[in-house]
């Protein structure tokens, strides 16, 4: 189990490294996987109702799950990044493929997820 120390927060941008530092005492321990259960609205070219899950396991990725309707259609799909792979699947009606792209979420999440900047403690140190 990993525990907390300010020293890993040292190359945060300062207002992070502040609220981290502030928000958590020294030797707490940190948790392993985080699941974000959520509400909201989404905009598919006008703003619709969603319900999601998110599971982040810092150091491995994420997946970020949601649905909705469109036109009284479900919709239904995720959002994955682990490793350093991502992915973007989504269908209409469980039948129609709105959009699969296994590159896509890896070109912009891949050096996201891996730089000190996305928020999630890592593990050990890493270059960005």
């Amino acid at each position: 189990m990993a525990f907390f120390d300010p020293e890993l927060c040292a190359e945060l941008p300062a207002p992070a490294r502040r609220w981290l530092c502030a928000s958590l005492a020294t030797g707490t321990p940190l948790a392993r996987r985080v699941r974000i259960t959520m509400t909201g609205s989404i905009n598919l070219r006008a703003w619709r109702p969603f319900r999601a899950e998110q599971l982040i396991v810092p150091g491995h990725g994420f997946i970020w799950a949601a649905r909705t309707r469109v036109g009284g259609l479900p919709v239904s799909g995720f959002d994955r990044f682990t490793g350093t792979e991502g992915e973007m699947r989504w269908k209409m009606a469980g039948l129609i493929r709105r959009h699969h792209d296994p590159d896509a979420l890896g070109r912009t999440m891949g050096r996201t997820l891996r730089c000190r900047e996305f928020g999630v403690l890592p593990r050990r140190r890493r270059a960005c």
